[in-house]
C-alpha cells in the first residue's frame, strides 16, 4: 500500500507537532499559594544538600543518596505535592530536569500514603524521570519529561498531559495512562504492565519490549515494534507509519487503521491487520 503525500504530511506533523516539546506562550497564571510548614523546610534543605554528581547521573546512586537524605523526615502525600508546587523555585538550577524527578519519586515511593497528586503546569522546564521505580497512584496534573515511570514496579500513573521520549521504560508492572501525546521510544525493554496513550506516539513504539501491553488510541510513528520479543501493542488510529515490526522476535502487533507498512526484516511474532492475520514466522507472508 502506497503512502499518500497526504499522510507523509500527517506523519511528519505528528512527529513534529507534539510539542516536541514546545510549550504553549506562557500565560500569567495564578499559582496557588504555599504554606511552608516544617516539613516542607526540611524537604526543601534536604533539597538543598542532595547535588547530582558531575560524573555520575546513574538513578540507583543518586536516588540512594536522596533516601540518605530524607530518610528521617516524615512526610504526608499532601506535603509532596505541596513540595512539587514549590519546584518552580529551583527550576534554574543545573540538572533540575533530573533532579526534581528523582527527589519527586523517592518521595512518593518512600511515603506511607499511597495516592499522590503532582503538578507541573506552573514549571516552566520539564521534569525528567517523574514515577521512577514507582509503588503508588500517583496523577500528575500537567506535562512530564523523558522517562516517565522507569523501572516502574506497580501502582497506576495517570498523566494529565504529554510526555517525552522513554515512557515506560523498562516498567515490570503496574499501568500507565496518559491524556495527551507522547515522544520516541515509549515502552522501550518493558518487561510487564500497561502503558494506554490517549493521544499520538512518535518513532519506535515498544522498542525492544519483552512484555506487558500498549494500547495508542491515536497514530503511531514509524518502527513500532522495532526488535519486539514480546508482550502485545495495539495501534487504533487511522494510521500506522512504515517499518511496522522491524527485526521483530516475538509478540503480537494490532493495528486497526487504514495504514500498516510491515517491515522486510521479521524474525518472529504476529502482525494483525484489521483483525487478520498479515505476518506470522509460520506463514512467512507479508500481507498489507
Amino acid at each position: 500500500m502506497l503512502v499518500s503525500a497526504q499522510k507523509r504530511f500527517e506523519r511528519v506533523a505528528m512527529a513534529r507537532g507534539f510539542d516536541r516539546y514546545k510549550r504553549e506562550a506562557k500565560r500569567e497564571v495564578r499559582l496557588p499559594e504555599v504554606k511552608e510548614n516544617e516539613t516542607l523546610k526540611q524537604l526543601k534543605a534536604a533539597w538543598k544538600i542532595f547535588t547530582i554528581d558531575g560524573n555520575n547521573f546513574g538513578l540507583y546512586h543518586n536516588y540512594d543518596k536522596i533516601l540518605s537524605l530524607i530518610r528521617n523526615i516524615g512526610w504526608s502525600a499532601k506535603d509532596v505535592e505541596q513540595f512539587s508546587l514549590m519546584l518552580i523555585e529551583f527550576q534554574n538550577e543545573p540538572v533540575f530536569h533530573f533532579k526534581a524527578g528523582l527527589f519527586l519519586s523517592a518521595l512518593i515511593n518512600e511515603s506511607a500514603d499511597q495516592e499522590f497528586i503532582i503538578h507541573t503546569t506552573y514549571l516552566e522546564k520539564s521534569i525528567y524521570n517523574l514515577g521512577t521505580f514507582n509503588k503508588k497512584i500517583v496523577r500528575i496534573k500537567g506535562d512530564a519529561g523523558k522517562d516517565l515511570g522507569e523501572l516502574m514496579q506497580r501502582g497506576h500513573i495517570f498523566l494529565e498531559g504529554n510526555a517525552c521520549q522513554g515512557v515506560g521504560s523498562g516498567m515490570r508492572d503496574g499501568l500507565i495512562e496518559i491524556e495527551g501525546n507522547v515522544e520516541d521510544y515509549m515502552g522501550h525493554a518493558m518487561k510487564g504492565g500497561i502503558i494506554v496513550i490517549n493521544g499520538n506516539a512518535t518513532f519506535n513504539v515498544g522498542d525492544h519490549m519483552k512484555d506487558g501491553m500498549i494500547i495508542v488510541r491515536g497514530n503511531a510513528d514509524i518502527r513500532t515494534g522495532c526488535h519486539m520479543a514480546g508482550g502485545i501493542i495495539k495501534i487504533l488510529g487511522g494510521y500506522c507509519a512504515e517499518y511496522v515490526g522491524r527485526s521483530m522476535r516475538g509478540g503480537r502487533i494490532y493495528v486497526e487503521g487504514d495504514s500498516c507498512r510491515i517491515d522486510k526484516d521479521i524474525f518472529g511474532g504476529e502482525i494483525f491487520h484489521k483483525g487478520k492475520l498479515v505476518w506470522s514466522k509460520s506463514s512467512d507472508s507479508h500481507d498489507g
